[in-house]
């Protein structure tokens, strides 16, 4: 049976591994648009007096939050390029598996079928919560992505003509959003996201990973160090046990 500081050095340990794996998925993702830095958060396992029986303290256990803060925004040139100006907007989107979803990946493009989708895939849906189809409204020549104009409050149009505008939509419970991949997230909050009223659309702007390099590497350094002073800490008290297993029992 493991003491009580035994306990507490496995479970920061654990903490420890959980912390360096995902300051190595954030660095993985620096280069990746519009990617969240990902934190893991140590937080008291309880405090109730059956908890500290259960657990022998309150020793810290963690949890997996989001930064949510908007990266730098860059100007590209490409039409092909949109940026939301606030961390509460979001495009309503289709992922390829037919899953209704949220995302900020501005990374545009137009599908076999002319509908606007992400490079990874999803299609970006309208108000009307169909894909928008990037087609003439006179029925004229195919249109090229230049042909296509984005305007701050997410209407799109085709050589002067409105075509659709997109599903924009504000969530103010960040918290409430789980990854799916591809930069998108399904919303299991209470309250349903509410269509915005914004002019915070950019186009021929990215948003890029609001990850800083610098600081993930110094993590990286901090959580080896706290690891190997962990890992001696318990060595130590596994020879002490065992020193006063010799003496007691001779």
């Amino acid at each position: 049976m493991t003491s009580i500081g035994e306990d507490s050095l496995i479970r920061n340990l654990f903490f420890l591994t959980e912390n360096q794996a995902t300051t190595a998925n954030n660095l993985a993702n620096v280069s990746s648009n519009g990617f969240k830095r990902r934190i893991s958060v140590p937080y008291e396992v309880g405090t109730r007096f059956e908890d500290q029986l259960q657990h022998y303290f309150a020793v810290s256990d963690s949890a997996q939050h989001v930064d949510w803060r908007v990266g730098n925004l860059i100007a590209t040139d490409s039409p092909n390029n949109i940026a939301l100006q606030d961390q509460h907007l979001f495009l309503k989107v289709r992922t390829k598996s037919g899953l209704d979803a949220y995302s900020r990946n501005g990374d545009l493009t137009v599908d076999p079928e002319n509908r606007l989708s992400t490079r990874s895939g999803d299609l970006l849906l309208g108000e009307s919560g169909e894909p928008v189809v990037i087609k003439p409204a006179d029925g004229g020549p195919a249109v090229d992505f230049r042909d296509v104009r984005i305007s701050p409050n997410g209407s799109v149009e085709v050589r002067g003509s409105q075509i659709a505008r997109l599903g924009l939509y504000r969530i103010d419970d960040l918290n409430s959003l789980q990854p799916v991949g591809g930069g998108s997230y399904t919303y299991f909050g209470s309250s349903k996201p509410v269509r915005a009223q914004t002019n915070a659309v950019l186009q021929t702007y990215l948003e890029q990973s609001n990850v800083e390099s610098v600081h993930e590497l110094v993590q990286m350094i901090s959580n080896q160090r706290g690891f190997q002073s962990s890992s001696s800490a318990l060595q130590t008290l596994g020879k002490i046990k065992e020193a006063y297993a010799t003496v007691f029992s001779s």
